[in-house]
């Protein structure tokens, strides 16, 4: 049985803020170990301000330049 805090790309997705709430919500997503190198074991932060409606993202611990392009301001 697959684990839903995982995926293909990612090895854990944890609620960092706001657990249980409808206002606002964080989430931290650490890649795997085993994706490309400039992202193996970095997180990016998901951020919602209205329940899961809306997410918008940034950096944890990758580089910018590497976040996914909808997260690239």
């Amino acid at each position: 049985m697959t684990n839903g805090t995982q995926g293909k790309y990612t090895e854990s997705v944890v609620i960092s803020k706001g657990a249980g709430t409808a206002g606002e919500i964080e989430l931290t997503a650490t890649m795997r170990p085993a994706v490309d190198r400039r992202v193996a074991g970095k997180s990016v932060r998901m951020f919602s301000r209205d329940g899961g409606a809306s997410w918008t993202c940034a950096p944890g611990t990758m580089e910018a330049k590497n976040l996914p392009a909808v997260c690239r301001p």
